[in-house]
């Protein structure tokens, strides 16, 4: 028996208040490696020596971190948090690659990678090419937080 047969199972509602709390934040830090990208590229900024784009790759790290959770077994449903959501939903829906990790995670996990790409130089924020930075930046950002839907 499923733990989702039981409409009642108080443990629902308390599951979903943390996923919901849990997407959130990871949104917020998506966006935020935006924000601050944005202002590490300000001039009054640039005159302090604040030229570096190590919060916005921060941010980015968190919001993987968010995702995955602790106690997380690559693949497999034993975390505690949307990937784990994320893998019982693909055992669910059977979108499972190869009986692994749910397509889902597999392309979050790609564009997080790629988002790093991004800021894989320490001024890629703020150098020539910024504008095209945040552009890719923003990018990826609306192409996880459109795939962070699919779980929910």
């Amino acid at each position: 028996k499923s733990f989702f047969d039981d409409v009642s199972n108080p443990a629902l509602a308390v599951e979903s208040a943390v996923a919901l709390n849990l997407w959130m934040f990871v949104s917020h830090e998506i966006y935020d490696a935006i924000e601050d990208c944005k202002a590490a590229s300000v001039e009054i900024n640039r005159e302090v020596g604040l030229t570096r784009n190590d919060h916005a790759a921060h941010a980015l790290d968190e919001a993987i971190a968010y995702w995955i959770g602790t106690g997380q077994d690559g693949g497999r449903n034993r975390g505690h948090a949307l990937y784990s959501l994320a893998q019982r939903a693909g055992e669910l829906f059977g979108t499972n690659v190869d009986g692994g990790e749910a397509k889902v995670n597999t392309e979050i996990i790609e564009l997080y990678h790629e988002g790093r790409s991004v800021l894989a130089f320490s001024d890629s924020c703020t150098g020539s090419e910024n504008d095209d930075a945040l552009a890719r930046l923003h990018s990826v950002a609306n192409r996880i937080h459109a795939r962070m839907m699919i779980p929910l």
